[in-house]
C-alpha cells in the first residue's frame, strides 16, 4: 500500500524507551504516506514475555515524543485498558469496535516482518488490516511472508529509519552512560524525563 490517505496508522510497540527512530517514523507516515493520523499504542504486557518498565512511564514518554505533531499523533491506551497479554489482533478488533467508521492500517518494522507467522492469530490479522512496513537501516525485509495459507506481499519501504534500538539505549542508560544514550538518539524531552525519574539505572 503506497499511500495511507484515509487511514489512521496504528503504530504499536514497547516504546521502552521511545527514540528518534520512532519519531521519524511518525513523520514518514504523516508526510510521505499521507496518513490521516498516527495512533501510538504502547504495549500493555508483552506477548513474548519481555520485561518492561511501568506503563505510566512509557506512555508519558510517548506523549513527549508525539508533542511536536499536535493532534496528528495521539496515544491510545487500549492495551493497558484491556489488561493481560497484549495481542495485536485483540487490539485491532477492540479499536474497530470502538471506532467503526475509521479505517486502520497496521504499522510494523522491517525487522519483525519475518516474525509475523508467529503472531497470535496471524492469519486473521493479515486479512483484517493493510500492513505498512517501516524501514530500518541495515534490515531488508522479505518480499513475501507466508502466514497460514496466505502469502503476504511486502511492499519494500522507501525510507529507512536510523539504526537505533531501545535495547541499546536501555543498556547505555543502565550503565549511566547518558551521553552515549541520549546524544541525538532520542528527543530531548524524553531524555529529560528519563533523567528526572531515574529510569533504567542499574538494569
Amino acid at each position: 500500500m503506497a499511500q495511507l490517505t484515509g487511514y489512521t496508522a496504528i503504530y504499536g510497540g514497547s516504546f521502552d524507551p521511545p527514540h528518534m527512530g520512532h519519531q521519524m517514523a511518525c513523520l514518514y507516515l504523516l508526510q510521505a504516506l499521507d496518513a490521516d493520523a498516527v495512533w501510538l499504542v504502547p504495549t500493555g504486557q508483552h506477548a513474548f514475555g519481555k520485561a518492561l518498565i511501568p506503563y505510566k512511564h512509557r506512555r508519558a514518554m510517548c506523549e513527549l515524543m508525539a508533542a511536536p505533531f499536535g493532534p496528528k499523533v495521539l496515544i491510545n491506551d487500549i492495551e493497558e485498558q484491556q489488561g493481560g497479554t497484549s495481542y495485536t489482533i485483540d487490539t485491532l478488533l477492540a479499536l474497530r469496535r470502538a471506532h467503526p467508521t475509521t479505517r486502520f492500517a497496521l504499522v510494523i518494522g522491517a525487522d519483525v516482518v519475518q516474525d509475523l507467522p508467529r503472531w497470535h492469530r496471524a492469519a486473521e490479522l493479515v486479512q483484517m488490516s493493510p500492513l505498512v512496513v517501516v524501514g530500518r537501516s541495515g534490515v531488508v525485509p522479505p518480499a513475501t511472508v507466508t502466514v497460514g495459507s496466505t502469502v503476504v506481499f511486502v511492499e519494500p519501504p522507501q525510507v529507512d529509519m536510523p539504526e537505533i534500538s531501545s535495547r541499546s539505549l536501555r543498556s547505555a542508560l543502565g550503565e549511566s552512560d547518558y551521553t552515549a544514550a541520549v546524544g541525538r538518539k532520542m528527543p530531548r524531552a524524553v531524555a529529560d524525563y528519563i533523567l528526572a525519574h531515574g529510569l533504567y539505572q542499574g538494569r
